[in-house]
């Protein structure tokens, strides 16, 4: 319990912060009918958090929230500027064309970016996960700015999204006020984004908004239920999260999901004029659903699909004649003969008298497979040799994520020197998306992060790095 409250107590904050000003814009959003309004804000945000990563901008600092606010208020005045007053073209479809354009242009511009791919993922489900308090600090000092303004203007906020013929005809100046409200909106979405990441905001704007306006009209008491119903939504994802070890992100959209659908069967049947039938069918249903997700998970916890027992016929085959993977017989034929297996490929290595240099070779070869098996097959012997070889190796290897398997092949063993070669997979040069791994396989083995950020700008975890240094040495 402690370990649950220390790891998700800073994600859960953030959560709470997200949901008190998105369940409150989406009250706007939906009344207003441009319900992915958000989704492209977000995605536009993420366009120029990919741009400043791209001209070398750390993702996580205050050049790259400002590429995103400013990429976020061009779209809100797109957006205040398209709204019409006799609408031939929907704006939503308007907004659905600016958010493809950005997601595509996003994934270009990441396509020229070293780990763009990583980023593009990292936008999608954010980094609710390893958020820092002061990053919780800062993001809700922001949405209480944008509140208070809120607040103070609440009429006219209100008055456009709920009345907006009597703001026509009042002769309001509907593009000002959209564009001020777009570009509250921009800044709310740039802070979310890079926390919660593109799929849990727009679940945050519209999920808790619409529960709210099946059950209530009042504005505050849609409030009050859009707050509640987010919350916990937020509490029993991050907490399914830790104990069956998924994405927290994902977790808590999920959650969502399943609040909307349970929130819609009652209001199903307390609307229903035959409330007793009405309820069958709603357990009816919920039982089938019940039982494809148990089909679901049982298939994919099975030894047939999980990776470690899944072999790919392919996989069995030897490589190509042009692969340089073929060009030691030894290891194409000890991989024929065991299958794959490396405690085999351990037992049949070891028998050799000259197994130390045939090592030695696989571990210096140019072709990563090689490496690979000879890796594992390596830290299946788990021989002090065998060690060594594998301490040397990763001295000199250039794949950063071979080079973290390496480590806790030692770790594993017992070496502490797999862990010291983790601990410089945390330094500033080392892409984020490498450090992040070190750093959950260090707190797996040492039960405790030393408040290390692996999304932190450079120069920030000096301190932590130093404690995990001395962490390792009196291991």
């Amino acid at each position: 319990m402690t370990d649950l409250l220390q790891l998700m107590a800073a994600p859960f904050a953030a959560c709470v912060v997200l949901v008190g000003i998105h369940a409150y814009l989406g009250l706007h959003v939906i009344q207003r009918k441009v319900i992915f309004v958000d989704l492209a804000l977000a995605q536009i945000a993420a366009l120029g958090g990919t741009f400043a990563f791209l001209v070398g901008v750390s993702p996580h600092g205050t050049s790259a929230y400002f590429f995103s606010v400013g990429f976020a208020l061009v779209g809100a005045a797109i957006f205040a500027l398209t709204r019409m007053r006799q609408e031939r073209v929907p704006q939503e479809a308007i907004i659905g064309v600016v958010y493809a354009a950005a997601l595509a242009l996003a994934i270009q511009v990441a396509d020229r970016a070293p780990e763009g791919a990583e980023h593009i993922k990292e936008t999608l489900v954010g980094v609710l996960l390893w958020v820092r308090w002061s990053t919780v600090f800062k993001t809700a000092a922001i949405y209480a700015l944008v509140g208070a303004m809120h607040v103070a203007f609440r009429q006219r906020f209100f008055q456009i999204s709920f009345e907006p013929e009597r703001a026509y005809a009042e002769k309001r100046w509907i593009r000002l006020w959209d564009f001020l409200f777009y570009g509250t909106f921009a800044f709310v979405i740039t802070s979310s984004v890079a926390i919660a990441g593109v799929l849990l905001v727009f679940s945050f704007l519209v999920i808790p908004a619409v529960i709210a306006v099946l059950f209530a009209r009042r504005i505050s008491t849609r409030l009050a239920i859009g707050w509640s119903v987010g919350i916990a939504a937020c509490l029993v994802g991050l907490v399914a999260s830790y104990r069956l070890d998924m994405p927290s992100g994902p977790s808590v959209v999920t959650s969502l999901a399943l609040a909307l659908v349970v929130a819609a069967l009652i209001r199903y049947v307390l609307s229903a004029e035959r409330r007793k039938n009405a309820t069958l069918k709603a357990l009816a249903g919920v039982a089938v659903v019940a039982a494809g997700l148990l089909g679901l998970g049982v298939f994919f916890t099975s030894g047939k699909f999980m990776h470690v027992v899944h072999e790919h016929d392919w996989e069995q085959q030897p490589q190509a004649s042009g692969s340089t993977a073929g060009d030691d017989p030894f290891w194409v034929d000890l991989a024929a003969a065991c299958g794959g297996d490396p405690a085999c490929g351990a037992r049949r290595l070891v028998e050799l008298a000259d197994w130390h240099l045939l090592a030695r070779r696989g571990l210096a070869s140019p072709d990563r497979d090689r490496r690979e098996r000879t890796v594992e097959v390596l830290a299946a012997d788990g021989r002090p040799e065998s060690l060594d070889l594998l301490a040397a190796a990763a001295a000199s290897e250039k794949d950063l994520l071979l080079r973290l398997d390496e480590a806790r092949a030692i770790a594993k063993a017992g070496d502490r020197r797999g862990l010291g070669i983790a601990v410089e997979l945390l330094s500033d040069e080392i892409p984020a998306v490498i450090r992040d791994d070190a750093h959950q396989f260090l707190v797996e083995s040492g039960g405790q992060d030393f408040g290390f950020d692996p999304f932190a700008p450079e120069g920030a975890n000096r301190e932590a790095i130093a404690r995990w240094r001395q962490w390792a040495r009196a291991r």
